[in-house]
């Protein structure tokens, strides 16, 4: 074990609460689920297969009084309560096989080797961190908003910035989508557990039609400072239901409102049928270039635009983010990592 393998190095995201205001019974779930998941403890090697991690640990904790001031005062927001940190530790790392060079070949230096792996080491956490919060927030439909994260090799500190915050929370809200609120029916520890059976998940390359699914719908996740517009979200929400519940390229609607209905039932979905057909009649016209669309190039405050297609393709991707996510828990809640379908035949494996 090397020199740098003696320093500890940790990464964690900040969960706060949400910018927009939140209605009470969201409020009572986020509540919820801060609870469920303070204070878990998990081992990390059970989720990835990286040898150099050692006996890396996942702890979800409150913050310091310490960490609140210096995040609250970096992003200029308020310090209240509720707040969670998740933290990845690793000790006892090695990372002697690893040996990066330059693009072009050229042998590094020792210490620029230290710094290249160590840096190697506090990204990889970060990416664990990115994908824990996916799968919590697929499960408890986005309540849990990232705003920051920091990385520490030994007492150095990196201030990694960014959010991780999904759109499925404003799906969730729009109360016209479902008869009446969703209720959660997963725990946390259930749910990584069901996890290890997606290897395409954690390795980031999606093979099953769940696997697949799921990379559609982190695409509504920003991660960055910039939140996804709603365009976005409609194409690749409706890219995860087809890879979910379509087996061919025609009568893809038609697939959606015979099939999601046999996962989703029981969520009391209003209007399924006539919202997915107008869904895909929206997102055709949006594939022939019969909708204007603002570049991202733009201020979001540039007024010579009309907005009022950009609010129907909001509707249109928070109805689908519902139905996609919805789909996913179910997934999750029957154990299964992949669903096929044969005519009339619903079958989950």
């Amino acid at each position: 074990m090397t020199e740098a393998s003696v320093r500890p190095i940790r990464a964690a995201a900040f969960i706060w609460p949400r910018g927009f205001a939140e209605d009470r019974h969201y409020k009572a779930l986020r509540q919820s689920v801060l609870e469920d998941i303070d204070g878990l403890i998990l081992n990390l090697p059970d989720f990835t297969a990286e040898p150099f991690l050692g006996r890396a640990t996942v702890r979800v904790r409150r913050p310091t009084l310490s960490e609140l001031k210096c995040i609250a005062a970096n992003r200029l927001i308020h310090v209240g309560k509720s707040y969670l940190c998740i933290e990845v530790t690793s000790v006892d790392y090695d990372l002697a096989h690893l040996k990066p060079v330059m693009s072009d070949g050229t042998e590094l230096t020792a210490d620029e080797r230290e710094n290249a792996i160590l840096h190697y080491l506090q990204w990889t956490l970060q990416d664990f961190l990115n994908k824990f919060l996916t799968l919590i927030n697929i499960c408890y439909f986005g309540c849990l908003n990232c705003v920051f994260k920091i990385s520490y090799i030994g007492r150095r500190r990196f201030d990694v910035g960014g959010s991780c915050e999904t759109n499925i929370a404003n799906a969730y809200l729009e109360n016209e989508f479902i008869k009446k609120p969703v209720k959660i029916e997963i725990d946390p520890l259930e749910a990584l557990e069901w996890s290890k059976g997606c290897k395409g998940f954690w390795s980031g390359v999606a093979e099953s039609s769940v696997e697949k699914s799921i990379a559609c719908l982190t695409h509504s996740f920003s991660v960055s400072e910039r939140r996804n517009d709603p365009f976005s979200d409609l194409l690749w929400s409706l890219a995860g239901l087809e890879a979910l519940f379509c087996d061919s390229e025609s009568g893809i609607s038609h697939q959606i409102k015979k099939r999601a209905p046999l996962l989703v039932d029981r969520f009391l979905f209003s209007g399924l049928d006539r919202r997915i057909s107008k869904g895909y009649n929206f997102r055709s016209r949006l594939f022939h270039g019969d909708i204007p669309i603002r570049s991202r190039l733009i201020s979001d405050d540039f007024d010579n635009y009309d907005t009022h297609y950009e609010y129907q393709a909001e509707e249109h991707s928070s109805f689908f983010l519902l139905l996609l996510t919805c789909s996913i828990v179910s997934c999750i809640r029957s154990t299964r990592h992949e669903i096929s379908f044969k005519e009339t035949i619903f079958s989950l494996h």
